[in-house]
């Protein structure tokens, strides 16, 4: 019976033992499995946090690009609105622009009536002041040419005294040249003062001839004068018969 017991005991140990050999065996097994679990693990995780920053930085990319394009969105409603702000301004100008050039084509033609109407109407009557005019004219003309051959005459007149009056000193000259050199004092004192008198009434003739020639312009400008202050008379006529017309 002892020995029976001791052979169970010892079986019953080795039982155990293999059964702690088996079990830590399969637990060596276990954490090794848990170990190569726990690093794929890691690396999955490793992996899933770098896709997980990829995703972030996509993301953010996605926002900052759909940011942008909100605003060039609104930028383009705004240049739209301007585009079509300037398109209404330009064709309202555009219309104001042709409204004025049709304004004042309406004034030209008005103008142009007016002005015809003027001329038709007014022709009879501006005849006469015309016919003024032209006679005016003429009788300025005969005027002023009476004027010039007066004034030519008399300076042709006074020209021939002049020169009848050099031919008597010269003479005179030629005359008292001889005695003169063999006379006594008196003799030279009497031609010279011949001479003298003679020089005299050659400056009196010049002197006459320049103011006969001024006296001559003096009345053509004042006869010019005048037929321009008529002629602007005329002129202020005819105006003043257009406007009351």
């Amino acid at each position: 019976m002892p020995q029976n017991k001791i052979t169970s005991e010892t079986q019953a140990l080795s039982l155990d033992t293999d059964v702690t050999a088996a079990v830590s065996e399969d637990i060596a097994q276990l954490t090794s499995q848990g170990v190569a679990q726990s690093r794929e693990l890691q690396a999955k995780e490793s992996l899933l946090a770098r896709q997980q920053q990829a995703i972030r930085l996509r993301t953010e990319d996605i926002a900052r690009g759909t940011q942008a394009l909100h605003d060039q969105q609104a930028t383009l409603l705004l240049q739209n609105a301007e585009l079509e702000a300037l398109v209404h301004e330009h064709f309202a100008l555009r219309e104001e622009t042709h409204e004025g050039a049709r304004h004042l084509l309406a004034i030209a033609d008005a103008v142009r009536l007016r002005r015809d109407s003027l001329l038709g109407r007014d022709c009879d009557l501006l005849a006469p002041v015309a016919a003024r005019l032209d006679n005016a004219l003429e009788e300025a003309a005969v005027q002023d040419a009476q004027l010039e051959s007066s004034v030519q005459a008399e300076a042709r007149a006074l020209a021939l005294q002049q020169t009848d009056a050099a031919a008597d000193l010269l003479a005179t000259s030629r005359h008292w040249e001889k005695p003169v050199n063999n006379a006594p004092p008196d003799a030279n004192t009497l031609a010279r003062q011949g001479l003298a008198q003679v020089l005299a009434d050659m400056r009196q003739v010049g002197l006459a001839v320049a103011v006969t020639r001024q006296a001559g312009r003096a009345r053509i400008a004042r006869v010019q004068v005048g037929l321009g202050f008529f002629l602007l008379g005329l002129l202020g006529v005819v105006g003043m018969i257009g406007l009351d017309r």
